[in-house]
């Protein structure tokens, strides 16, 4: 035991293991992917999903699993394949190395691999001071996570490549428009005339506003009405829809 069991190298445990799980039954619920969302502990980050979207997922008979927005994730995307849903959710702003406010000098490629550099020159339009105030203000919501970035952009691509079921909550909304050609407005009360509320800190989880349901669309299928009232916790909402998603 003792000596033999040390000398065990680490690839042997996982052929091991690969070996056993061929044995198991096959799988009977959709393995449905949702990338972990970054939070620092004591000095360390340690990735974490809402327990909310979890039961989301299996409430319908879906099987979540989660993957690491470590830097070493996109080696070895496809051993966490097959992928039979997508699903994002919350999370910090897009990076700028993705274009999302609109600029003509995009620097991202098909696979979501662009240059860290582009996103030196803010592309949203508003001047250095107005947009410290802002990241001061959603401190919390204006902050960027390129590796959970690039980990999500390269399963949405393949989402889109292969027809693979995507739902994209919050920041999942905001990626699917600029994946598509879209762009963002950085800030909604500062850029947009007469905008309407969609944060309110002293009433987070209450406060909501409502939205324009479009006609002849799954949602108005669903819905049967003309408005709704939604919660809109982020200072970024779309300024240029894609063809495929619609802002209000």
């Amino acid at each position: 035991e003792g000596p033999a069991a040390i000398a065990v190298k680490p690839n042997e445990i996982f052929q091991s293991l690969a070996q056993q799980a061929s044995k198991l039954p096959s799988q009977t619920h959709p393995r449905v992917l949702i990338v972990a969302r970054k939070h620092l502990r004591k000095d360390k980050y340690v990735d974490f999903v809402g327990e909310y979207h979890l039961d989301l997922i299996q409430q319908f008979g879906g099987a979540p699993v989660i993957l690491p927005r470590t830097k070493f994730t996109l080696d070895v995307l496809e051993s966490y394949m097959p992928m039979d849903g997508f699903m994002i959710v919350e999370g910090e702003d897009l990076s700028e190395t993705y274009n999302p406010y609109g600029a003509t000098d995009s620097a991202v490629s098909s696979d979501g691999d662009g240059d860290d550099c582009a996103g030196d020159k803010p592309a949203h339009g508003l001047d250095k001071e107005t947009e410290e105030e802002i990241k001061k203000k959603f401190e919390s919501d204006t902050s960027v996570d390129p590796l959970k970035d690039r980990v999500e952009w390269a399963l949405l691509a393949k989402c889109m490549q292969y027809g693979i079921p995507y739902l994209g909550i919050c920041r999942g909304c905001q990626i699917l428009n600029v994946i598509n050609g879209g762009s963002l407005w950085f800030d909604v009360v500062t850029q947009v005339p007469n905008a309407v509320c969609h944060m309110d800190y002293d009433n987070y989880d209450g406060h909501r506003h409502t939205v324009h349901v479009l006609n002849n669309t799954p949602m108005s299928k669903w819905y049967e009405k003309d408005l709704l009232p939604v919660r809109s916790n982020s200072s970024s909402e779309g300024e240029k829809p894609d063809t495929h998603t619609h802002t209000d």
